[in-house]
């Protein structure tokens, strides 16, 4: 991380040390990106949301474990579409709102020119974003474009992350009606920006092209999505520089919600998952509040206009800096960020979803085949079997395997 923020700063233009409509230059933006957005629907109004992961590759091995969480929230208005680039790769789960699907290289190509060709702009080389993994991050910005077709029928889409297993998402479906994005960090970091793990936005115009935003660093270079494209080494553009584009409109109004979900960090220990549902062993993993919302909402008053608050972000991308956040909301209205009471706070009854963060990457993996048809399973980490994926509780497998 340290390596890739240097890179960073070496290369990336100067960051914005203003907020997005401060910082605008409309004599580079097309008219219909400051254009009134329309209001929001009433919260009555039927509610489908489209939650997209694009896989550069083979999905990993428990990505079926993750698959069987998302199938109880097909009542609630959720459809997942899972899409990859081998054509042999076989699910392991299915369901009516789970859509695994194969499109090739060659096809997402297309669609990625056929996105920039739409918006007057078919000069960005596709080869090198599809030519590495880590680089489909920088496209979950592009997703209410590229694959348009499939998200037609629906009033929000997303992304998601394939390391996330879901519990029940009402307290989700519910904070969408709220805002025109609505975005789910972990915490980690003590800034406001758009969630890789989960971002939903409305199914408009707007943001289906949002990421195309030109606008000037303080410097007079042109920012762009562009230039991020380009660059090799570095990806989380999702993150990095999203949130930038999608509040460049001064009538965006955005929830960042940190709620919602537990986190596997620094403990060991386990997380189940029952008949739709998610609760967490330990309470370092629930989202608790640090402090009362009074102390948080004048915190903001001295933080919002701070950009430098990630250390591993280049100084300026995080947008707004918050001292607290830990089960706690923050909405962006009307060029101002404001801490709101969470509108479904996650207790230990249930998280709406888990991120197993960094954890992914620890091995051996210890994948139960009974618990991708089980009702119930546990997931988590041991001293020594690493990510773990099992149909009883793990504290009785231990004692058997002694």
């Amino acid at each position: 991380q340290q390596q890739q923020q240097q890179q960073l700063q070496q290369t990336s233009p100067p960051p914005v040390n203003l907020l997005p409509r401060e910082q605008l230059d409309v004599t580079r933006i097309d008219p219909w990106f400051l254009e009134k957005l329309p209001p929001l629907p009433p919260a009555s109004a039927p509610c489908r949301i489209a939650l997209v992961c694009l896989y550069l590759g083979t999905p990993p091995a428990f990505s079926g474990y993750v698959l069987r969480t998302m199938l109880p929230n097909a009542d609630k208005g959720f459809d997942f579409f899972l899409l990859h680039t081998v054509p042999d790769y076989q699910p392991l789960v299915a369901g009516k709102n789970v859509h695994t699907m194969y499109l090739s290289i060659s096809d997402l190509q297309n669609r990625f020119k056929r996105s920039f060709a739409r918006l007057g702009d078919g000069t960005v080389a596709a080869d090198s974003v599809f030519a590495n993994g880590k680089k489909g991050n920088d496209l979950k910005v592009m997703y209410g474009a590229m694959f348009d077709d499939l998200l037609q029928d629906y009033s929000h889409w997303g992304w998601y992350d394939l390391d996330c297993l879901f519990g029940d998402l009402t307290g989700v479906r519910e904070a969408v009606k709220q805002a025109d994005v609505v975005t789910f960090p972990d915490g980690v970091v003590q800034g406001v920006y758009l969630a890789g793990q989960l971002t939903v936005f409305r199914n408009i115009e707007y943001f289906r092209r949002f990421f195309a935003a030109k606008f000037t660093w303080d410097t007079g270079a042109l920012g762009t999505f562009h230039y991020m494209l380009g660059e090799s080494h570095a990806s989380m553009w999702d993150e990095l520089y999203g949130v930038w584009h999608a509040l460049r409109n001064p009538t965006v109004k955005a929830l960042f919600d940190f709620s919602k979900q537990g986190l596997l960090t620094r403990h060991y220990g386990y997380i189940q998952w029952k008949n739709g549902t998610l609760v967490s062993d330990h309470v370092s993993r629930l989202p608790t509040r640090e402090t009362s919302v009074d102390k948080a909402a004048a915190s903001v008053k001295e933080t919002q206009s701070m950009h430098d608050c990630v250390q591993f972000f280049p100084k300026g991308c995080t947008f707004a800096c918050v001292k607290y956040t830990s089960g706690f909301s923050y909405i962006w209205t009307n060029g101002r960020l404001e801490v709101v009471e969470s509108m479904h706070p996650s207790t230990q009854e249930s998280l709406a979803f888990a991120h197993l963060h960094q954890w992914k990457a620890r091995v051996p993996y210890l994948l139960d085949p009974d618990a991708l048809t089980s009702q119930m399973f546990y997931f988590g980490v041991g001293d020594s079997t690493g990510l773990s994926f099992l149909s009883s509780d793990p504290k009785k497998q231990q004692q058997q395997q002694q």
